[in-house]
């Protein structure tokens, strides 16, 4: 399916009536045609003492007013207003995820934007927030892929994410992916917002980056933190396994306990080998050869195991850290 490409425009945070459905093109082309720029420099003159400073002595309510009553807003991720109790669908979902990036410094955030940005073939858009050309401020919109059904998530995350709202639960977990990879491989803090009908301002910039081949990050690209991990209750019926300290052996006994590992696809069994494995003493780099055998990027869920339970996993009976 194709994703949507309208999205929730209000001329004003306030002027409820003013909601109606813009394309994201036309988003891109407010922020960068000129029709803001009076707006947004009067609003940086008027405050630009306490922008600078960090809103450490000046009180920040008149700026938050300025631009909820002068400047509109649109919901990146989808038309669905977040004033009316709709429930956002696949077909209404634009396969974008907004993401605050104001929680950085100016010199960081101007390499990202000019050096990293631009080789990133999932970064649809990266632009100023209303601060921005004073402090560096940006967002970024990340495209990432969105399935029609609820049914088509990959078995391990049918396994953590419940039906009701399962998109924004998704959409959180696209959210903890980004943030992750972003901290890890570039340094960058993420803004901890994740609601899936969450508003971002639109301001003047004539250099708002757009890349319209941007293609989105993988479903199968999500690493489960810790924290998803334990939503998976642990069942305790379950064989513990009793054979040679060998990761084929494992690899085998996974797969008669529990069928072979769909190509392709992340599955939870593949949390359970490497828990083994681990448990046992074997080296990550054996354990993800044998895995590597059933396609798919499982060396991500080997990393992750291997580095979180790596003072845990000592015993078979610490197995049941993993929760599988």
């Amino acid at each position: 399916m194709m994703n949507s490409r309208k999205i929730a425009y209000y001329k004003s945070i306030r002027d409820i009536a003013s909601y109606r459905i813009i394309t994201v093109e036309q988003a891109y082309t407010i922020i960068q045609n000129g029709k803001l720029e009076a707006i947004t420099d009067n609003i940086l003159t008027e405050h630009k003492e306490g922008i600078l400073e960090g809103w450490k002595t000046i009180d920040k309510h008149q700026y938050k007013k300025d631009k909820a009553n002068k400047l509109p807003v649109v919901t990146f991720s989808t038309s669905v207003s977040r004033r009316k109790e709709n429930t956002v669908t696949p077909e209404s979902h634009t396969g974008i995820i907004n993401l605050d990036l104001d929680e950085n410094e100016k010199d960081i955030l101007d390499s990202f934007f000019h050096n990293i940005i631009p080789h990133l073939p999932y970064v649809e858009a990266c632009g100023l927030s209303v601060s921005g050309k004073l402090t560096g401020y940006r967002w970024v919109n990340v495209l990432i892929e969105i399935p029609d059904l609820y049914e088509q998530l990959p078995e391990d995350l049918l396994q953590v994410i419940p039906k009701v709202n399962w998109l924004d639960e998704l959409h959180k977990l696209y959210h903890q992916h980004i943030t992750e990879l972003f901290a890890s491989q570039y340094g960058i803090t993420v803004g901890e917002a994740k609601d899936l009908k969450r508003n971002r301002t639109l301001c003047h910039d004539p250099q708002l980056y757009v890349n319209e081949k941007a293609i989105p990050i993988k479903i199968t690209d999500i690493v489960f933190s810790e924290q998803e991990l334990k939503k998976v209750s642990y069942d305790s019926t379950k064989e513990t396994y009793k054979g040679e300290s060998n990761p084929q052996s494992i690899m085998d006994w996974i797969i008669e306990q529990e069928g072979k590992p769909i190509p392709g696809s992340r599955t939870l069994k593949f949390v359970r080998y490497f828990g083994i494995c681990n448990s046992r003493g074997i080296l990550k780099e054996e354990a993800i050869e044998i895995a590597k055998q059933y396609g798919g990027e499982y060396q991500k869920i080997g990393e992750y195991v291997y580095s979180t339970y790596s003072s845990q996993f000592n015993s078979v009976h610490s197995l049941s850290l993993i929760h599988i």
